[in-house]
């Protein structure tokens, strides 16, 4: 077995003779596996291609038979892709697996044209299907959008209010909205930008969020809240409580920062008239010690504190 597979993409499986007879025809399945256990990293690559090979099914073959030159037309005039060279009884299925694969032109078969967007109202969910299979749950009063033409080569989604996605392998997945950026590197995770407030949480996998000057890699169980919401009784929703998470604050009261801390490290706060409505502008990780995080946010704000068991007594310095 050629070790230029470690190099591939998706569609490079697609185009290649011997992984092509390979899915169909079973050929070489001997080398194909031992070549498979050598290399572990490049298994979900070779599963995914073969899994949509084998997906492949065509309603109407004679329809197919007549569109079949009129498309390969338009692909060898519109890419610069590699050539490749496949048996005449292969043309026809390539055709078809580069339709699910979404390369070059072939991506509108499989992608519908313009812009998408889905709204719901208060008190209704909706579970949307995006091309390729991604799925998203849309929480009330949220919209989604996204633009389709672009989609073979870059999942792009705007987000305003929660959603919960479950994002397919393949192109670069972005979730954009007003508070904040998340890059997809391959995931199920949870996402809220209401107002000021931009909270991610990764159920599965691994990403990049992204807000102002702060970025952070989540991986599963790990949150990123930036002036999160609470519930009346001054607690995360149930679906949110993380104890892995990442608190940014921008301008907001220090009476919020001490909720999250409240919160993380499961204390109290007695601050003897101190007023908590000073403007505090940070972050702090909940898996650092409490003292470190206490310094970093009070001392700026000139408030002294001392630790009494699970209470913590604030007041000013003079």
């Amino acid at each position: 077995m050629n070790d230029k597979y470690l190099q591939y993409h998706l569609e490079d499986f697609l185009t290649d003779d011997a992984f092509v007879n390979w899915v169909l025809d079973k050929q070489n399945d001997k080398d194909w596996r031992i070549w498979m256990d050598k290399h572990p990293d490049a298994q979900s690559m070779i599963i995914d291609a073969r899994q949509s090979a084998l997906s492949i099914r065509f309603k109407n073959e004679n329809d197919f038979a007549r569109s079949k030159q009129k498309t390969w037309s338009k692909i060898e005039e519109s890419t610069q892709a590699k050539e490749v060279s496949l048996m005449p009884h292969r043309r026809t299925w390539i055709y078809g697996l580069l339709a699910a694969a979404s390369v070059a032109l072939l991506g509108v078969f499989l992608f519908p044209q313009g812009s998408s967007s889905h709204e719901t109202s208060l008190a209704q969910t909706q579970s949307i299907t995006l091309p390729a299979a991604s799925q998203v749950t849309l929480a009330e009063s949220s919209t989604l959008s996204y633009e389709n033409d672009a989609w073979a080569n870059e999942r792009n989604v705007d987000l305003s209010g929660q959603g919960h996605f479950k994002v397919t392998k393949g192109v670069p997945f972005n979730v954009n909205t007003e508070n904040g950026k998340i890059q997809v590197l391959g995931t199920e995770f949870d996402v809220l930008s209401r107002d000021e407030s931009f909270q991610v949480l990764v159920s599965e996998g691994m990403v990049r969020v992204s807000s102002g000057t702060l970025e952070k890699i989540l991986t599963a169980d790990m949150a990123f809240y930036k002036n999160p919401q609470w519930s009346n009784d001054n607690n995360l929703e149930d679906n949110w409580a993380q104890k892995d998470i990442l608190f940014a604050f921008s301008n907001q009261p220090l009476s919020k920062v001490l909720e999250s801390l409240s919160f993380s490290y499961g204390v109290t706060f007695e601050n003897d008239d101190l007023s908590l409505e000073a403007s505090y502008t940070g972050s702090f990780e909940s898996t650092e010690k409490l003292h470190s995080n206490l310094e970093k946010i009070l001392w700026p704000l000139r408030i002294e504190y001392e630790i009494s068991g699970e209470k913590i007594i604030l007041s000013s310095k003079e």
